[in-house]
């Protein structure tokens, strides 16, 4: 890792990981890397990802590619941590979808308004 942006924190990890093996912890020592991958993660990664994918999520809407949205529906709701059979997921999934796929699901032998859960992610 280079740039000025990072420079500090390469020096705060270096005297934290430092300090440890000072106080007798070993390079292989497993709890070191863990809490040094947990500051990383902190320090670096969007702690906000799973808000923003949630909202990315509500606003998506179907294109022309089928295989793309439901590519991209899947990976926003993992990223959201939002189970794809859940009524609101299947809720936002029917507000996505173009009227004219919501129709033919709907008109399809498969469909049963009368089931206790008439629309999951797989059907």
């Amino acid at each position: 890792m280079d740039g000025t942006c990072v420079d500090a924190w390469k020096g705060e990890q270096l005297l934290t990981l430092n300090k440890a093996m000072d106080d007798g912890a070993q390079e292989t020592d497993e709890d070191l890397w863990t809490d040094y991958l947990e500051r990383f993660r902190n320090a670096f990664v969007n702690q906000n990802r799973q808000a923003e994918a949630y909202q990315e999520l509500c606003k998506l809407k179907q294109g022309d590619s089928l295989n793309d949205f439901f590519a991209k529906f899947k990976q926003l709701a993992f990223e959201a941590d939002v189970p794809l059979d859940d009524k609101g997921t299947i809720k936002t999934l029917k507000h996505a979808m173009t009227q004219g796929l919501t129709s033919t699901i709907i008109n399809s032998p498969t469909f049963d308004p009368t089931a206790k859960d008439p629309w999951t992610f797989k059907q």
